[in-house]
């Protein structure tokens, strides 16, 4: 988890601006915000979560949300003229054709849980052929429209720690996988373990709008110093308590050493396992 999962600019002495410092492959479930809302991006987030074991639940309703895209785009209404939305787009299609929403289903299962669709453009334009006829005839004057909501997304380029999950939010390490993200995507969950590793939190351009979340956090946090948050450091410290409140059993942070130093006998002495990952990396190399 970190406060910032976008690539940022490189400007300036090298400092954890993102998580894509940590893992470069690493990219955010939006991409980019013009191509957020298009259906082929939609049905990737829905993937990758499908992918990486997430409820049901959440996967069915990125599904449905995606869908009800779709269908208003193709002009089409629930009862009483009202919009199709993800919580009703289901029953607004049974009342158009009861077998339809069955059907559509069963091409996301079979062309995106658990195809290639959303990841190669031959297969994607294999489930348009299945799909769009579903939804026939468009209102005149839509098809562009259409056209450009059902376009296939390809941007993700990066080589793929898992390439049967097709993720770039996820990396390997031996048996053990670590899934990556903001800690905005957190908030509200419990995990089994998170390990916050540092990065900026940015409010503006201004040197006094720009912060390191651990080393602006940690010394209050620890007792070092006493110094109130307030400003972009407020900020911060709002991140960094979303963050070390979701874990039930571990909790790791992870910042550079350089900034580590004055924190380490303080939680050394509050119960704290410090761990020098530097000499550790030395050690296994030797």
């Amino acid at each position: 988890m970190a406060s910032r999962h976008n690539l940022a600019g490189k400007k300036g002495a090298w400092q954890p601006k993102s998580l894509v410092d940590y893992h470069p492959a690493y990219r955010s479930e939006g991409g980019s915000r013009s191509k957020a809302n298009l259906l082929c991006r939609q049905l990737q987030k829905a993937a990758v979560h499908h992918a990486a074991a997430r409820p049901p639940a959440e996967v069915g309703e990125m599904l449905a949300a995606a869908v009800s895209g779709l269908a208003r785009a193709h002009g089409w209404k629930a009862a009483n003229d009202r919009p199709i939305t993800g919580h009703n787009v289901w029953t607004a299609l049974a009342y158009r054709n009861l077998a339809l929403p069955r059907t559509i289903r069963r091409l996301l299962r079979d062309h995106v849980l658990a195809g290639a669709a959303v990841w190669e453009e031959a297969a994607w334009q294999a489930f348009m052929e299945a799909l769009l006829p579903l939804f026939s005839p468009p209102p005149q004057g839509s098809e562009d429209d259409i056209a450009d909501f059902c376009a296939f997304v390809a941007e993700q380029k990066a080589d793929l720690a898992d390439p049967k999950r097709r993720s770039t939010k996820q990396v390997q390490f031996d048996d053990l996988t670590l899934r990556l993200g903001s800690i905005h995507s957190v908030k509200g969950k419990s995990v089994d373990g998170i390990l916050v590793v540092e990065s900026e939190v940015w409010k503006g351009s201004g040197v006094d709008e720009r912060c390191i979340d651990l080393s602006a956090v940690l010394p209050h946090a620890f007792g070092v110093t006493d110094e109130l948050f307030s400003g972009v450091r407020l900020t911060a410290a709002t991140n960094v308590f979303v963050g070390v409140t979701r874990p039930r059993e571990l909790l790791g942070l992870a910042m550079r050493k350089s900034e580590a130093t004055v924190l380490i006998g303080a939680a050394t002495d509050q119960g704290w396992r410090v761990i020098d990952l530097v000499a550790l990396a030395a050690e296994l190399k030797g």
